[in-house]
Formats: C-alpha cells, structure tokens, sequence
C-alpha cells in the first residue's frame, strides 16, 4: 500500500523527548535514494533526527528517514511531529553561550564550532557567543547583561568556568532580589536560568557527575532536550 515505511528493515521505538527535529527531505534528496525506495513513484519523505543511547552513558545523533508515495501522509506526519516538539516547554530557544578559550588543551572554541554548533542549529536553537579573553569575565557579564530574553547559559571550557558562570548565576540572582549573597544568614533565591556545560577542560569532574561522561556531543544532546538536574549549594562564611 502506500503506507509510511523507513529505510532499515530493523523497527524501533524513538521517544518523542528524545527527537532533536523532524526535516522533510528535498526533491535532490529524494531522487539521490537507491535500493526499493528509488523504485517508488514520486516518494516523499521526511527524516528524524534522535538521540541515540551508546555505552557508557554517551549519546550519539542519529537519523532514520521515511518514506511514502502518500504526500498527505507525509505532511501529516510531519504536522503531528512537529506540533509534538513544540509542545515540549522545557527545551532551549535562546542561549547565551560563554566559551573558554584557554582551558584544558585551548580546544574550546574548536570543539564549540565543530560539535556543538551544528547541533543547536539542527534543533533551531539561536545563540548569542561570548569568547572570554580573562578570568571572570563570564561572572562579570552576567551580573551587567539583562538575561531575561534567554532560555539558559551554557558554559564551555572545564570546572573553572562553570564555577565562574554558577557565581554569575546565583549573584545576579541575589543582587535582583535585594539579597546580600555575603551574608551568613541569607536565605538565597533559587535561579529559574539553567547552565549547560560542554566539556572542554583538563578534568571535568561536574560534567561526569552530571551526565556520567565528559563528552561534548552527549552534554549538547542533553541541553537540546531540555534535560536538567537539579544541584544543591552551599557557602562557608569564615
């Protein structure tokens, strides 16, 4: 019939909170297809880009395309998923991203433009990118800029600069709400603005402590899904 069908023969389940984004495939696409599928009349098709779950708590993007001679069925398809994706709250629009350029083996940047990048553009997340040039940077930033218009703050570089952004973070906070950070006996005011970090650094241990690995394609997957955990924080006043 002219049912939906994809290019392996393998099925598979995809959770819908784990799909980066639904693109329906060109005409140059369509007919660059080989094996049953190129033997179809006019296919249409639309792939689904997801997350893929490899050992040791790493995440890869993966894809699967489908096909139909049906374009209603086609369109129907990518209506409902789409409309599915949107209707996930909790995933990014607008991030501020502050990169280390120093850390670690000073491949921040490089990691940043070739891993990263990529995949927020997939997932139409717009960005505005800060390249520090001196330490505190990123923590001084925060407490000037207005940071309402963003969805979270993503740290690249090492445990320093998550360390810099997560001071920035609760400061501004603290400072918006007339509380003394300094204080022994302030209660502090719980930040609604996420951090994400993509590892870039000598050690970093808080993103093994988070997401279990230190790799910058599963740490970009995890931020794309809007996926977050909460941490606790404490102060010692001497």
């Amino acid at each position: 019939g002219s049912g939906l069908r994809h290019q392996r023969s393998r099925a598979r389940a995809v959770l819908v909170s784990e799909i980066i984004a639904v693109e329906e495939k060109d005409d140059c696409e369509k007919h660059a297809s080989s094996g049953r599928w190129h033997k179809m009349e006019n296919p249409f098709a639309f792939t689904v880009h997801r997350v893929k779950r490899v050992r040791h708590h790493r995440w890869k993007w993966a894809r699967v395309t489908f096909w139909s001679a049906d374009e209603q069925l086609c369109h129907l398809w990518l209506q409902t998923l789409r409309g599915l994706l949107e209707s996930l709250t909790s995933r990014p629009k607008h991030l501020l991203v502050f990169i280390n350029p120093f850390g670690g083996k000073g491949q921040g940047k490089r990691i940043y433009e070739k891993t990263v990048a990529p995949l927020f553009t997939l997932a139409s997340i717009t960005t505005e990118i800060i390249i520090t040039e001196h330490a505190n940077q990123a923590k001084e930033t925060l407490y000037e800029i207005n940071t309402d218009s963003y969805d979270g703050i993503v740290c690249v570089g090492g445990d320093g600069m998550f360390s810099e952004v997560l001071h920035g973070v609760i400061g501004r906070t603290q400072q918006s709400a007339g509380i003394d950070p300094n204080h022994p006996r302030a209660v502090l005011v719980p930040s609604t603005l996420r951090i994400g970090i993509i590892p870039a650094g000598s050690t970093d241990c808080v993103c093994y402590s988070t997401v279990g690995t230190n790799d910058a394609e599963t740490s970009a997957l995890h931020i794309i899904i809007g996926d977050s955990l909460a941490i606790d924080v404490s102060s010692v006043h001497y």
